[in-house]
């Protein structure tokens, strides 16, 4: 049960960092091209893609954080928060790709809870 645990959760990061990684080339193309500048409100504008590259790059921190580790201890930390910052994503965007990101990264934080649980379990079993 251990070897599936560790399977699921490794794939499920494998798929965050992919999409979010697509993610961070298309937002960050548009932070660093300035086409923030076109928008009525800049200050807003520029905040908007800054807060959603920030996001993705946090995602893909997540993601890779799954494989190391040193951060087995706060990895669940890290996906609860993930979770939160993807709730107002899942509530703001009007594209259907919010609905997409909460079930990502949802399924990842479960992945990493139970993969936790049954290590619990098996270092209580020793």
């Amino acid at each position: 049960m251990k070897k599936f645990s560790d399977i699921i959760c490794a794939v499920l990061a494998v798929v965050t960092i992919i999409i979010f990684a697509l993610f961070l080339v298309i937002e960050g193309r548009i932070l660093f091209s300035g086409d923030w500048l076109l928008h009525e409100n800049k200050v807003l504008a520029f905040l908007q893609y800054f807060l959603k590259t920030a996001f993705s790059l946090f995602a893909i921190f997540t993601g890779v954080a799954v494989f190391i580790k040193n951060f087995q201890g706060v990895i669940g930390l890290l996906c609860d928060c993930l979770v939160v910052v993807a709730l107002p994503a899942f509530l703001f965007l009007s594209n259907g790709f919010g609905l997409y990101i909460l079930i990502l990264v949802v399924s990842l934080e479960l992945a990493v809870k139970f993969k936790t649980l049954n290590a619990e379990d098996e270092n209580l079993a020793q």
